[in-house]
């Protein structure tokens, strides 16, 4: 579901993105991360579940292609998105979107 409602944050309007938070990650990177889910020996599945220090190191390892200067941002966006992400199964509103 996270996967799909990132995805989905690429194809809403700049008002709709505004009212969210902001996401640097784009298509080839989410792509780049669904791919590492089921391959990367580190970090892949091992189940039907994620945790957030998977997802974070997926996301991460999946910005790595990036250009230099924006390889520093994207990890940051990366780790501040997986934060959100575990306060929203908290309760917290902001990243509630992305969960559905």
């Amino acid at each position: 579901q996270i996967i799909g409602r990132m995805r989905l944050y690429q194809a809403l309007t700049p008002n709709q993105q505004k009212r969210l938070p902001c996401l640097l990650l784009g298509d080839s990177q989410i792509n780049a991360a669904c791919r590492a889910f089921v391959s990367d020996v580190n970090f892949k599945s091992t189940g039907d579940s994620i945790t957030g220090w998977q997802l974070l190191n997926l996301l991460n390892g999946s910005v790595k292609s990036s250009y230099i200067d924006n390889f520093l941002e994207r990890n940051l966006n990366c780790t501040e998105f997986v934060q959100g992400i575990q306060r929203a199964k908290l309760g917290d509103s902001e990243y509630a979107w992305f969960l559905g």
